[in-house]
C-alpha cells in the first residue's frame, strides 16, 4: 500500500502470505524512531530496502545539515521516522504484538500484547519507567561505560546517551573495549568520509544506518575521550581522542572542563546503553 506521505511500502511476501501475523520483539529507547519494537518490528524490520531507504532519508533535514527536528530518542508523535513507520506497519494490519521490556541486566520486567499502536505505547512507557533519568541540569564531563558492547555500533548507544547529559563544550570519557572492532566494513566506510558535509551530502543520497551511525559519532566523538581496546587502525578511523586508561581520561577531561578555578561537575553512567538522560 501507499502511506499518507504517499510512499508505496514494500513488505517480505511471506509476511503478508501468512495466515497470521504476529510482531515479537523488546521495545527500547531508539534514537531516531524514538522507540524500538511494535511498528519498528514491520517497517523497516520486515520491509523491502527501498522501504527502509525511504525511512532512514526521514531522519535528516532537507535543508539544513542537521537531524529534522522532531527526529529524537523518546519521540513517537511528532516524529516523522516513527509516524511513517507506523503507517507503513498499519498497512500491514498484523493481529497482534507480544513486546517485551527488560531491565539493563536482562531481567523481564513487562510484557505487553494487543493491538500494533496500544499495545507498544504501553511497554514504551515502561521503558520510560526503566530507562530515563530526568537531569535539572547539564555537567561538565560524564563518566559512561558502553558495558558488554561487542563492538562500536553497539557502544556507540553509550555515546550517543551520554553525550545528552553535558553542557556544550564539555567531555564524555567512555569506557568502551569493543572486543570485536568497529562491527561493520560498511560503517568503515562510512566513518572515512573526510567531513560532515560529505555524510550529510552522501546520506541523502544513499540514507543508510551505517551512515547515520558514523555521523552521529563524528559530531559526538569531537566532544569524547574513549578508553578502549580497539586496534590503532579502527582507532584512527572513529577519529576520537583516546586515553591509556581511566585516570589518565579522567585528567584530561576535568584539565578541560574547569574554568576560573571552578571544580566541574560530574555524572557517571555505568549502565550508558541502557540510561537516557533527558534535562527537564
Amino acid at each position: 500500500g501507499v502511506t499518507q506521505r504517499g510512499h508505496r511500502v514494500c513488505v517480505n511476501r511471506r509476511a503478508m502470505d501468512a495466515d497470521r501475523l504476529i510482531l515479537v520483539g523488546a521495545v527500547s529507547y531508539h534514537y531516531h524512531a524514538g522507540f524500538g519494537g511494535g511498528r519498528k518490528t514491520l517497517v523497516p524490520g520486515l520491509a523491502a530496502r527501498e522501504t527502509i531507504a525511504y525511512n532512514h532519508s526521514l531522519t535528516l533535514d532537507p535543508d539544513h545539515d542537521r537531524l529534522r527536528p522532531g527526529v529524537e530518542i523518546g519521540k513517537l508523535d511528532g516524529n516523522l521516522v516513527a509516524e511513517e513507520m507506523l503507517d507503513g506497519a498499519r498497512l500491514c494490519d498484523p493481529d497482534i504484538i507480544i513486546n517485551t521490556v527488560l531491565t539493563p541486566g536482562g531481567d523481564l520486567v513487562g510484557l505487553f500484547t494487543g493491538e500494533l499502536d496500544a499495545a507498544h505505547r504501553a511497554a514504551c512507557r515502561m521503558v520510560e519507567i526503566i530507562d530515563r533519568v530526568d537531569l535539572t541540569q547539564t555537567a561538565d564531563f560524564v563518566i559512561a561505560s558502553a558495558g558488554g558492547a561487542s563492538d562500536w555500533v553497539q557502544a556507540h548507544k553509550a555515546l550517543f546517551n551520554a553525550h545528552r547529559a553535558i553542557r556544550t563544550g564539555g567531555r564524555v570519557i567512555l569506557d568502551a573495549p569493543c572486543p570485536e572492532g568497529l562491527g561493520d566494513e560498511r560503517f568503515r566506510t562510512w566513518l572515512r568520509k573526510p567531513d560532515l558535509a560529505t555524510l550529510y551530502r552522501e546520506l541523502r543520497q544513499f540514507p543508510e544506518v551505517n551512515g547515520q551511525t558514523a555521523l552521529s559519532t563524528r559530531i559526538r566523538g569531537a566532544d569524547t575521550i574513549l578508553v578502549t581496546k580497539l586496534p590503532e587502525t579502527d582507532r584512527e578511523d572513529l577519529g576520537i581522542r583516546t586515553a591509556p586508561d581511566m585516570e589518565t581520561a579522567v585528567r584530561m577531561a576535568v584539565r578541560e572542563t574547569t574554568v576560573d578555578g571552578r571544580k566541574p561537575t560530574c555524572w557517571f553512567m555505568p549502565e550508558a546503553r541502557h540510561t537516557v538522560p533527558f534535562v527537564t
